[in-house]
């Protein structure tokens, strides 16, 4: 049966549970081979090639907080947009908190409302703004990046024996019958599933989702050329003969995919990065259980919530085929590596770790794979511009 938790903790400490402390990996550390026999490609191996001769590399600057009062009022302004109506002036002033670290670097949290007046005064630090109760909740970030967007429609059905929605997940609560892979260049599956409210495709899900995102959600607040994408469709068993579509979420830039990680469970990641650069990287997800509306939106506005700046652009020396080789030479010739995709991606990390205010956007070719030696899961990236090689494992 469904596990009865729920998880109270802010959305960036959840979403992404990993092993910190990354460091750029020492490929000369790792390499022996000078062919391609310790790389084995799986029989449902999948290759997603860009049909490119350029790509540009950037850098990412988080948008600038906005004042107490122009916060205040997105946030009001988003809260009636979602939950029209749900709470009174009075409601709002009970269960509207904030959360997070002032310029000095001391983690703050409490209410709203007992700091409202230094808030609207810019006379302290301008913090993420929340509330959770049993039928809503809703994150935002100083800058107006929304970090979740949840409502109640899924959490009423699986009967949560909670006071408030906070970090509830559908897809962590219940069973997820199917997993597909949407590539880049897309797909079509006209699967179809009965939601709370009548039958609706996969395809028809994803076409709104993405439309809505791109359009509605976070209009004004995301760059404009940061396209959201959807890269994985789960399907869950909301009992009943009821399900529910969850949606992985990235953005593109010029048609490349801001890379992922690759997700196991609903919430929460378990890797070990320390071999890797600080990446930040997505996804964020969506929910649906109700035709034309999404219940749920996690880590994934905050994310777009950047300028894009110091844009470079480079030939495409490094091939796929480069790429294979590059990686080849390496990897050891002792592990048995099994590669089941290849794609080009983008790999934004951290200039100064635990800092996501200035990110660094190269890109690279990825390769997922499995060490048949020991069934961990690795991730490759082969950088196209340096050829350098950083892995994680998973």
């Amino acid at each position: 049966m469904r596990i009865k938790r729920i998880l109270f903790l802010f959305i960036l400490s959840i979403l992404i549970c990993f092993n910190l402390g990354c460091q750029k990996s020492n490929v000369n550390n790792m390499s022996s081979s000078n062919a391609n026999v310790n790389l084995i490609f799986a029989d449902d191996f999948n290759a997603e090639l860009p049909d490119i001769d350029s790509f540009q590399t950037f850098e990412l600057k988080r948008k600038s907080n906005l004042s107490g009062q122009e916060l205040y009022a997105l946030f009001n302004e988003t809260v009636e947009k979602y939950f029209p109506k749900l709470l009174s002036n009075e409601e709002k002033d009970l269960l509207y908190k904030i959360n997070g670290t002032d310029n000095n670097g001391n983690f703050l949290s409490g209410s709203f409302i007992d700091n409202k007046s230094k808030i609207l005064n810019d006379e302290m630090s301008v913090l993420c703004l929340w509330f959770t109760s049993k039928k809503a909740i809703i994150q935002m970030d100083p800058n107006g990046g929304v970090q979740t967007i949840t409502g109640s429609a899924a959490f009423d059905l699986d009967d949560m024996e909670y006071d408030t929605i906070g970090m509830y997940s559908a897809a962590d609560e219940n069973k997820v019958i199917e997993k597909i892979h949407v590539p880049i260049n897309g797909f079509e599956n006209e699967s179809s599933y009965h939601l709370l409210n009548g039958n609706e495709s996969l395809d028809e899900a994803m076409n709104y989702t993405e439309t809505f995102l791109n359009n509605e959600f976070d209009n004004g607040i995301a760059h404009p050329d940061l396209i959201a994408d959807i890269t994985d469709a789960w399907v869950v068993d909301m009992d009943n003969g009821i399900y529910g579509y969850h949606f992985w979420l990235t953005s593109t830039y010029n048609d490349i995919r801001f890379d992922t990680y690759p997700m196991k469970d609903a919430i929460g990641f378990g890797g070990d990065m320390s071999t890797c650069k600080s990446y930040s990287i997505y996804p964020g997800y969506a929910f649906m259980i109700e035709k034309d509306k999404l219940d749920s939106i996690m880590a994934f506005g905050y994310k777009r919530a950047y300028d894009i700046e110091n844009i470079q652009t480079h030939e495409l020396k490094i091939t796929y085929d480069n790429a294979v080789e590059i990686l080849s030479k390496s990897i050891s010739s002792v592990v048995n590596m099994e590669i089941n995709r290849a794609e080009f991606v983008y790999t934004p990390y951290e200039v100064n770790q635990y800092d996501n205010n200035n990110l660094i956007v190269d890109a690279a070719w990825k390769f997922s794979a499995k060490n048949r030696n020991d069934n961990l899961g690795y991730i490759f990236y082969v950088n196209a511009v340096t050829g350098e090689v950083d892995y994680y494992t998973y």
